[in-house]
């Protein structure tokens, strides 16, 4: 059930534009299990399950934990499609601040944990803020509804997604797909959908799972032989990602499209300030207190 809901967690993250679902597996502290995991569907399972052996194949990818995982995750994408929706639509800059909070309290954790920092630790983290931003401050392009073109977006931003601090919902959103694919994704779960929407989810999906598989097996790679270096740079991304998550925005649909813009002068009331203020301090202080609960009860176990 933890897993699940864990699962549901990653799931509604994805469908922001500006968190993801690899920043909330890296709170939950189940991130470095499921890169993991991930990398072990390759060949060598493949040849597993050619030879029968089911079980061997099912236990070396962690089969149990990946599927209630993804069945959490199909529910979070399937319950906050719409509730997402409203409520960057509504209640942006609460809602961006209390992520903020939680992503600031999750980078201090995980930083302040690294044993024996050196320069090294700290340039990178400099480096992955850098990378993290320059990124999300690339202009929105036209996007397309080509198949092929369809199938390099869910590549990238299935890589994004797995990345803690990279929004794989925001790199569709740069790339002028995230509300020509969330529509779609809409009108699945309404029963609304047709022949030709559903090849293109398909289209997607093999983008996803093609590049979830190879990039995994890179951060697997780099986890391991490079633990500190690369955590230091998730976390670094993770700061850089909060130039996307500054609350005084608002979302507009332009042309059919979703887009952020400044949020009107007039609209910036002291009141407003301090409602962000609450949020921010809010997420700040639950990740902080839940990794403390965590600690407490591994140290009594």
């Amino acid at each position: 059930m933890l897993h699940f809901l864990r699962g549901v967690l990653m799931g509604t993250a994805d469908t922001i534009p500006g968190i993801s679902g690899g920043t909330v597996a890296v709170l939950t502290g189940i991130y470095e299990r499921l890169v993991t995991a991930i990398s072990h569907a390759d060949g060598q399972t493949v040849a597993m399950v050619l030879k029968g052996q089911f079980r061997d194949a099912f236990k070396r990818v962690d089969g149990g934990f990946l599927c209630e995982l993804l069945l959490g995750v199909v529910a979070g994408i399937a319950c906050s499609t719409t509730l997402v929706l409203y409520l960057l639509e509504n209640h942006l800059p609460v809602t961006f601040a209390a992520f903020a909070g939680l992503i600031l309290g999750s980078v201090w954790i995980l930083f302040h944990a690294l044993k024996g920092k050196g320069v090294g630790a700290y340039v990178s983290l400099v480096l992955g803020a850098c990378a993290a931003w320059g990124i999300v401050s690339l202009n929105t392009l036209a996007g397309s509804p080509n198949p092929g073109y369809v199938f390099v977006c869910g590549v990238v931003a299935i890589c994004a997604m797995i990345l803690p601090g990279i929004s794989g919902s925001y790199i569709l959103l740069l790339l002028g797909e995230y509300a020509f694919i969330i529509e779609k994704v809409k009108n699945v779960i309404h029963l609304q959908t047709n022949v030709s929407e559903l090849t293109t989810l398909a289209i997607f999906a093999a983008g996803c799972v093609i590049g979830l598989i190879a990039f995994s097996k890179f951060l697997k790679w780099m986890l391991t032989y490079f633990h500190q270096t690369t955590v230091s740079v998730l976390c670094g991304f993770m700061l850089g990602s909060l130039k996307c998550l500054w609350p005084m925005q608002v979302m507009v649909t332009r042309a059919g499209k979703k887009a952020f813009e400044p949020l009107p002068v007039e609209m910036i009331t002291n009141t407003l300030w301090c409602h962000v203020g609450i949020a921010a301090a809010a997420g700040l202080v639950l990740i902080l207190v839940l990794h403390r609960l965590a600690r407490s009860r591994a140290s009594r176990s």
